[in-house]
């Protein structure tokens, strides 16, 4: 590999629908030197008196480092970004692709970053998203966690397209600000109710900023949500993991935000929703074979907007095969008597690296449990779990013991896939 000094310099610099004119003098150095200068149409159209010959770019990324590597050794590259390239931008791409060079980046204030300046509001607490290609009810969660969310839109999921998913998962409980054309000539701020929002239209270049209202519903607490806010079979008892338990249980699945999880014998699916709320850009597979309670599981995934919680019905491990994606977490809420089964195939399906857990009220499931995960050669850990919970009785506390739970829990080794 050369040394840095030799490596062929690229240039990054990011520009504002305000054009060259609000860039950097240094920026504009960079760009004045280049031969070669890459970018948006509209980004280039601002340098048509340059002689540097220009190269558009639309969907199709990889033009950029085909560019690069055949005219970088003879003239400067300038690549020309919108806002941030670090933000939801160009700059992983490039700094993934283009190893062999130095590249130097030049930032602006992304779009999000003015659009909360526009309407005054602090963003360093702010939930920050982009729906830019990419599926809209991945904002969903968002809605029910946070308080004030920043978020990128496309020509497919619009400003009106956002308040509308908004209102039907969490009701009229954000004020609505879209910031169109930032730093350019039409700009506009619009400020309103997700009602008014949903039936407006708006310029392709904008940024929508949701603030919660003071009088709304304050952002559901998942970790730990309480047992009363699940739906769940009743008479029946006992059909839903504990808030205490599902605590304690989601710190040893070690849950991140792209797993994929699967919840054997889900019940209510409590754990399944807690773990999505995790797992923002992964899946959730709630297995279940009794169908009532893959109802409720369905009535939960509603109730609290999770739409990448898949139900799964069938009797496991028979409908693991109907699972193409292989786990990060495994889940064993519920065995029906296949224990020794349900652990063999569901380990082997397990990512290297992976994570499994099984919760366990029978002594007799126990050593079900530990001796089949002893014939694999996996090492675990047992936790138990004793907990209760307070009673007023007579004017006095006292407290009411719940059913003890054992969780056996560990990790499969291997490389990662």
């Amino acid at each position: 590999m050369k040394p840095l000094s030799e490596k062929i310099l690229v240039t990054v610099i990011g520009m504002g629908d305000g054009g060259k004119e609000l860039l950097s003098n240094r920026a504009l150095q960079e760009i004045g030197r280049a031969g070669v200068l890459i970018g948006g149409e509209r980004h280039l159209a601002c340098f048509s008196e340059s002689s540097a010959r220009k190269v558009p770019i639309k969907k199709d990324l990889s033009i950029i480092l085909d560019v690069i590597k055949s005219e970088g050794k003879k003239k400067k590259v300038a690549i020309l970004a919108s806002g941030d390239p670090f933000f939801f931008g160009i700059g992983k791409y490039l700094v993934k692709n283009l190893a062999g060079f130095q590249l130097e980046f030049f930032p602006y204030p992304s779009s999000i970053q003015l659009a909360f300046a526009r309407i005054g509001e602090n963003w360093d607490d702010a939930a920050l998203a982009s729906v830019h290609a990419d599926d809209i009810r991945r904002l969903l969660p968002l809605f029910r966690k946070h308080g004030k969310i920043g978020i990128l839109t496309d020509l497919s999921n619009t400003p009106a397209r956002i308040a509308s998913l908004a209102l039907d998962s969490v009701g009229d409980v954000f004020t609505c600000f879209v910031c169109e054309n930032l730093e350019g000539k039409k700009e506009r701020i619009t400020r309103g109710p997700l009602k008014k929002i949903k039936g407006m239209e708006f310029s392709p270049l904008n940024v929508v900023v949701l603030i919660r209202k003071k009088e709304g519903k304050p952002p559901f607490p998942f970790f730990g949500a309480p047992d009363r806010d699940f739906a769940q079979r009743k008479p029946s008892r006992g059909l839903i993991t504990k808030s205490e338990v599902r605590a304690v249980a989601l710190s040893k699945m070690s849950v991140r935000p792209d797993s994929i999880v699967w919840d054997v014998g889900a019940g209510s699916g409590s754990v399944s929703i807690e773990a999505a709320s995790f797992a923002e850009r992964g899946r959730v597979y709630s297995i279940e074979k009794n169908v009532e309670d893959l109802e409720i599981i369905k009535k939960n995934i509603r109730r609290f907007s999770m739409p990448h919680v898949i139900p799964v019905s069938g009797t496991a491990p028979g409908c693991f095969d109907s699972i193409e994606e292989d786990p990060d977490v495994l889940f064993v809420g519920g065995s029906g008597g296949k224990m020794e089964e349900i652990l063999k195939k569901g380990i082997s399906r397990l990512k290297g690296g992976g994570r499994f857990v099984v919760n366990l009220i029978a002594l007799e499931n126990l050593e079900r449990a530990t001796e089949t995960l002893k014939r694999m050669g996996l090492t675990f850990e047992i936790l138990s779990l004793n907990i209760g919970r307070s009673k007023g009785i007579q004017g006095m506390t006292m407290l009411e013991g719940l059913n003890p739970v054992l969780i056996v829990y560990g990790k499969k080794e291997g490389r990662k896939r």
